[in-house]
């Protein structure tokens, strides 16, 4: 009987420990530096993880900075009791006569982290639009299918 249940306990796995931190986000927010360098560039970007919880509401909040430190996106995720969903992204930029806007990308599938997986046949998916701010007749659509392939150990 014991087998029969650590089996059916194994169909699904609950992989949440994966995903960022929220809890320490709360009261210790972080910062990451990353550096992309070729032969001929060097660029560095900056990115700032934090945990709001409004209420009942969880959510996890991320702003990118160039190297200049201007923003350039702002996301916001909510915790859900299965996973966590992007509910908000906006992309900041400068328009042709060079003045700063920001675009908020629509978010039509906004599966962004599950906290359970069963195997490599489940996808989330997460699809954004946005619009160029130089140019508003062009829009791109970003498409991401998320799958959990398997568990390892370094």
């Amino acid at each position: 009987m014991l087998a029969a249940s650590l089996f059916i306990g194994c169909d699904k796995k609950d992989v949440r420990d994966y995903y960022f931190p929220l809890k320490q986000l709360q009261t210790q927010p972080k910062v990451y530096e990353y550096a992309f360098k070729t032969r001929d560039t060097s660029i560095r970007l900056y990115s700032y993880f934090q945990t709001i919880v409004q209420g009942d509401s969880i959510n996890f909040v991320g702003t990118d900075y160039d190297g200049d430190f201007r923003i350039v996106l702002m996301r916001r995720e909510e915790k859900l009791q299965n996973g966590m969903k992007l509910k908000d992204l906006t992309f900041f930029g400068t328009n042709t006569e060079g003045l700063s806007v920001e675009k908020k990308a629509s978010v039509q599938g906004g599966a962004v982290f599950p906290f359970e997986v069963k195997d490599s046949n489940s996808v989330f998916i997460n699809i954004i639009k946005y619009s160029d701010p130089k140019d508003s007749t062009k829009e791109t659509t970003l498409t991401r299918n998320l799958r959990f392939l398997k568990t390892t150990t370094y």
